[in-house]
């Protein structure tokens, strides 16, 4: 597959709130991959806290489905500083764990369109 970026930049989102998080939801159409780097992670050993989860097997399903019943099929995935996740952006649902008082989390995203 061919692709380019979708724009001239990339985001940074910074989870360092109690209750910051990132709710299930699929990438716009422009972000046919996406690329998430963590960037920086003040987060305790085995937290759940600000963890990216992903709704793998349920992608062909509506998002009011997968809210329907949220807590089923999902896995977690732990990015540590340095460490990045590629994923089909628009067709995975995914979401980020609401954080908890004084821990921090910075990821990068950028989003890649298909051309060919």
């Amino acid at each position: 597959m061919e692709i380019v970026p979708s724009g001239e930049r990339g985001t940074n989102t910074f989870y360092d709130r109690e209750n910051d998080y990132l709710d299930i939801h699929r990438d716009i159409d422009k972000c046919d991959l996406t690329l998430i780097t963590c960037l920086y992670s003040a987060l305790p050993p085995n937290s759940a806290n600000g963890l990216l989860y992903l709704y793998l097997e349920r992608q062909n399903e509506d998002l009011s489905s997968i809210y329907a019943d949220r807590f089923w099929g999902y896995r977690t995935i732990a990015l540590k500083p340095g460490q990045s996740i590629l994923l089909q952006g628009g067709l995975v649902p995914n979401g980020i764990n609401p954080m908890q008082a004084n821990h921090r989390r910075i990821i990068s995203a950028l989003c890649y369109k298909r051309i060919s």
